[in-house]
Protein backbone atom coordinates (compact mmCIF):
# COMPACT_ATOMS: atom_id res chain seq x y z
CA UNK A 1 0.00 0.00 0.00
CA UNK A 2 2.47 2.18 0.99
CA UNK A 3 4.64 1.43 -2.34
CA UNK A 4 1.33 2.41 -4.30
CA UNK A 5 1.57 5.64 -2.56
CA UNK A 6 4.93 6.25 -2.89
CA UNK A 7 4.53 5.46 -6.82
CA UNK A 8 1.72 7.58 -7.09
CA UNK A 9 3.64 10.83 -5.41
CA UNK A 10 6.47 10.10 -7.49
CA UNK A 11 4.08 10.50 -10.81
CA UNK A 12 2.74 13.43 -9.83
CA UNK A 13 6.20 14.86 -9.21
CA UNK A 14 7.87 14.07 -12.88
CA UNK A 15 4.38 15.37 -14.16
CA UNK A 16 5.16 18.59 -12.23
CA UNK A 17 8.54 18.87 -13.28
CA UNK A 18 7.47 18.49 -17.01
CA UNK A 19 5.16 20.86 -17.12
CA UNK A 20 7.60 23.28 -14.95
CA UNK A 21 10.03 22.44 -17.81
CA UNK A 22 7.59 22.98 -20.34
CA UNK A 23 6.11 26.54 -19.36
CA UNK A 24 10.22 27.53 -18.60
CA UNK A 25 10.67 26.59 -22.63
CA UNK A 26 7.71 28.30 -23.33
CA UNK A 27 9.01 31.72 -22.14
CA UNK A 28 12.32 30.94 -23.33
CA UNK A 29 11.10 30.66 -26.40
CA UNK A 30 9.21 33.82 -26.28
CA UNK A 31 11.73 35.66 -25.09
CA UNK A 32 13.75 34.53 -28.76
CA UNK A 33 10.95 35.77 -30.46
CA UNK A 34 10.68 39.03 -28.80
CA UNK A 35 14.07 39.74 -29.49
CA UNK A 36 14.43 38.56 -32.82
CA UNK A 37 11.16 40.45 -33.36
CA UNK A 38 12.30 43.59 -31.77
CA UNK A 39 15.40 44.08 -33.69
CA UNK A 40 13.95 43.47 -37.01
CA UNK A 41 11.11 46.18 -36.26
CA UNK A 42 13.36 48.52 -35.36
CA UNK A 43 13.76 48.72 -39.42
CA UNK A 44 10.80 50.55 -39.29
CA UNK A 45 11.25 52.28 -36.07
CA UNK A 46 14.91 54.19 -36.52
CA UNK A 47 15.76 57.13 -38.44
CA UNK A 48 18.69 56.84 -39.73
CA UNK A 49 21.32 59.71 -40.31
CA UNK A 50 22.54 60.67 -43.63
CA UNK A 51 25.68 58.78 -42.87
CA UNK A 52 23.64 55.40 -43.16
CA UNK A 53 21.63 56.31 -46.16
CA UNK A 54 21.38 52.32 -47.04
CA UNK A 55 19.52 51.52 -44.00
CA UNK A 56 16.78 54.35 -44.53
CA UNK A 57 16.86 53.30 -48.53
CA UNK A 58 15.87 49.88 -47.69
CA UNK A 59 19.05 47.94 -47.60
CA UNK A 60 19.95 46.87 -44.12
CA UNK A 61 22.50 44.41 -42.69
CA UNK A 62 22.44 43.02 -39.03
CA UNK A 63 25.39 41.73 -37.33
CA UNK A 64 25.16 39.34 -34.67
CA UNK A 65 28.62 38.69 -32.25
CA UNK A 66 28.01 35.41 -30.81
CA UNK A 67 26.04 32.18 -31.16
CA UNK A 68 22.09 32.16 -29.36
CA UNK A 69 18.93 31.48 -29.69
CA UNK A 70 17.93 34.42 -31.54
CA UNK A 71 20.23 34.04 -34.68
CA UNK A 72 17.49 31.38 -36.16
CA UNK A 73 14.60 33.52 -35.48
CA UNK A 74 16.11 36.87 -36.60
CA UNK A 75 17.24 34.84 -39.73
CA UNK A 76 13.94 33.38 -40.29
CA UNK A 77 12.03 37.36 -39.89
CA UNK A 78 14.47 39.04 -41.80
CA UNK A 79 13.82 36.91 -44.67
CA UNK A 80 10.08 37.50 -45.00
CA UNK A 81 11.42 41.26 -44.14
CA UNK A 82 13.54 40.73 -47.56
CA UNK A 83 11.04 41.61 -50.23
CA UNK A 84 9.59 44.41 -52.53
CA UNK A 85 13.20 46.17 -53.11
CA UNK A 86 14.42 45.72 -49.38
CA UNK A 87 17.04 43.51 -48.67
CA UNK A 88 17.75 42.35 -44.55
CA UNK A 89 20.71 40.69 -44.50
CA UNK A 90 21.57 39.02 -40.89
CA UNK A 91 25.66 37.94 -40.74
CA UNK A 92 26.63 36.12 -37.72
CA UNK A 93 29.64 36.56 -36.65
CA UNK A 94 32.33 35.31 -33.44
CA UNK A 95 34.46 38.66 -33.44
CA UNK A 96 34.08 42.41 -33.60
CA UNK A 97 36.98 42.02 -36.37
CA UNK A 98 34.43 40.72 -39.00
CA UNK A 99 31.70 43.27 -38.58
CA UNK A 100 31.90 45.51 -42.21
CA UNK A 101 29.23 48.24 -42.95
CA UNK A 102 26.57 47.00 -40.42
CA UNK A 103 23.57 49.17 -39.31
CA UNK A 104 22.52 46.93 -36.27
CA UNK A 105 25.07 45.06 -34.11
CA UNK A 106 23.36 42.47 -31.59
CA UNK A 107 26.02 41.52 -29.55
CA UNK A 108 24.53 38.61 -28.22
CA UNK A 109 27.25 37.46 -25.20
CA UNK A 110 27.68 38.70 -21.89
CA UNK A 111 31.24 39.22 -22.48
CA UNK A 112 32.80 42.83 -21.80
CA UNK A 113 35.76 42.62 -23.80
CA UNK A 114 33.53 41.38 -27.10
CA UNK A 115 31.63 44.47 -25.83
CA UNK A 116 34.50 46.28 -25.49
CA UNK A 117 35.82 45.53 -29.59
CA UNK A 118 32.38 46.03 -30.58
CA UNK A 119 32.16 49.57 -29.90
CA UNK A 120 35.46 50.25 -30.88
CA UNK A 121 34.75 48.65 -34.25
CA UNK A 122 32.03 51.03 -34.54
CA UNK A 123 33.24 54.19 -32.80
CA UNK A 124 32.03 57.10 -34.82
CA UNK A 125 29.46 55.59 -37.06
CA UNK A 126 25.56 55.72 -36.81
CA UNK A 127 25.25 52.18 -36.08
CA UNK A 128 22.51 50.84 -33.81
CA UNK A 129 23.64 48.35 -31.06
CA UNK A 130 21.60 45.97 -29.47
CA UNK A 131 22.45 43.48 -26.63
CA UNK A 132 21.33 41.20 -24.12
CA UNK A 133 23.83 41.40 -21.36
CA UNK A 134 23.13 42.79 -17.67
CA UNK A 135 24.23 46.44 -17.56
CA UNK A 136 25.28 46.57 -21.18
CA UNK A 137 23.25 49.61 -21.52
CA UNK A 138 25.43 51.03 -19.12
CA UNK A 139 28.66 50.45 -20.73
CA UNK A 140 27.67 52.09 -24.17
CA UNK A 141 24.76 49.94 -25.72
CA UNK A 142 22.09 51.74 -27.13
CA UNK A 143 19.45 49.32 -26.61
CA UNK A 144 19.93 46.54 -23.79
CA UNK A 145 17.03 43.90 -23.09
CA UNK A 146 16.81 42.88 -19.45
CA UNK A 147 14.04 40.88 -16.79
CA UNK A 148 13.07 42.43 -13.61
CA UNK A 149 13.64 40.31 -10.93
CA UNK A 150 10.90 38.07 -10.53
CA UNK A 151 9.67 38.41 -13.82
CA UNK A 152 9.77 36.65 -17.53
CA UNK A 153 8.41 39.85 -18.96
CA UNK A 154 11.82 40.75 -21.68
CA UNK A 155 12.06 44.60 -21.30
CA UNK A 156 14.60 46.79 -22.90
CA UNK A 157 16.60 49.73 -21.58
CA UNK A 158 17.70 52.87 -23.90
CA UNK A 159 20.97 54.89 -23.48
CA UNK A 160 19.93 58.44 -24.79
CA UNK A 161 23.41 59.58 -24.33
CA UNK A 162 24.65 57.09 -26.70
CA UNK A 163 22.15 57.16 -29.60
CA UNK A 164 22.18 61.79 -29.44
CA UNK A 165 25.72 60.97 -29.57
CA UNK A 166 25.39 59.09 -32.95
CA UNK A 167 22.50 60.47 -34.75
CA UNK A 168 19.83 57.91 -34.45
CA UNK A 169 16.56 58.35 -33.95
CA UNK A 170 14.32 55.79 -32.32
CA UNK A 171 10.57 56.50 -32.88
CA UNK A 172 7.99 57.43 -29.85
CA UNK A 173 6.19 54.82 -29.47
CA UNK A 174 9.47 52.60 -29.28
CA UNK A 175 10.93 55.04 -26.65
CA UNK A 176 7.04 55.50 -24.51
CA UNK A 177 8.13 51.61 -23.63
CA UNK A 178 11.54 51.92 -22.98
CA UNK A 179 13.25 52.20 -19.22
CA UNK A 180 15.63 55.70 -19.96
CA UNK A 181 19.38 55.43 -18.88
Amino acid sequence: MWGNNMRKLLWVMVAALLSISAFAGDNSEKATAFKAEFIVDLLENVEWTESNAAAGAGQVSIYVVGDCPVNEKLRELAAAESKDGKSVEVTVVSSADEIEDADIVFVATGDLDVLAKVLKKIKGKSVLTVADAKDFARYGVMINFFEEEGSSEVKYEVNTLVLDSVGVKLSSKLMKKASLI
